[in-house]
This record gives C-alpha cells, sequence and structure tokens, in this order.
C-alpha cells in the first residue's frame, strides 16, 4: 500500500471514531446492568479499537470487548456469537443478547445456540438499556 493510500486510510478510520457515537441511555443502562450483578460484554463488528474508544466517549466501562476480527468471525454468523462462551465461560443460555436493530440478525444468530434475545427501542419491549435493566432488576 502506498503511503498516500496509508495515510487516506489512517484519516478515514479517525474521522469515523470521531463521528461514531453511542446511545445516550447506554453508559447509565450498563452500570446499571453492573451494579445489578450483570456481566456486560459487547459484542460488534467493529474494530475492538473502535469498540475502545466509542465506549470510552461514552462513558460506558464494559466487562470485555470481543474481538470478533481474531476469532475470524462476523455477526450474524452463529459463530459469532459463540465467542461469547469462548471467551467468557458463560454458557449461552445464561446470556442475553440486546439489540436495538431486530432486522440484523443477532436475534436469530443468539436464538440458533440457545441465547435468549431483547430488542429494545421498538414499539413493544424496553424502549432503552435503562428500562431494560430495571425490568430485570424485578
Amino acid at each position: 500500500m502506498s503511503s498516500s493510500n496509508a495515510l487516506l486510510k489512517q484519516s478515514v478510520a479517525q474521522q469515523f471514531h470521531c463521528s461514531a457515537d453511542v446511545a445516550h441511555d447506554a453508559a447509565e443502562g450498563v452500570l446499571t446492568l453492573q451494579m445489578a450483578g450483570y456481566d456486560c460484554v459487547t459484542l460488534s463488528n467493529g474494530s475492538a479499537d473502535l469498540l475502545r474508544h466509542v465506549s470510552e466517549a461514552g462513558g460506558i466501562k464494559w466487562g470485555k470487548i470481543i474481538d470478533l476480527a481474531k476469532h475470524r468471525v462476523y455477526k450474524p454468523h452463529v459463530d459469532a456469537y459463540r465467542t461469547v462462551e469462548a471467551e467468557t465461560g458463560i454458557r449461552p443460555v445464561d446470556c442475553l443478547m440486546v439489540t436495538a436493530n431486530p432486522t440484523f440478525g443477532d436475534i436469530e444468530g443468539a436464538a440458533a445456540i440457545g441465547m435468549p434475545s431483547q430488542v429494545i427501542r421498538q414499539v413493544e419491549g424496553p424502549a432503552n438499556i435503562i428500562e431494560l435493566a430495571w425490568r430485570l432488576e424485578r
């Protein structure tokens, strides 16, 4: 790769890192879940560096950031969801896949390995991660 292409790639990546944003309820919701004793893990097709940057900027302190690139698999492939157990030791049946995008494939990918899921920010179900945390605490 030429040096100009490398610089362009780096510039685009930096701009994306700067413009990526987390949902307004994410930090409070994740903290509420953690205070209730839940392990909170992020599983995303984004790079681990991007996830760390966006999470730190949004005030989210994950228990673990799973780097799917390291496993050479990406969502919604079913093996991506298996990385949660591989990296945490927590069985899929004892997890909850939380997604705000019901059409992406997270629900089906998680279900394929016995991991329950919850959609947020939709007409039915919790309005956001904070409301989900409240519901789970009861």
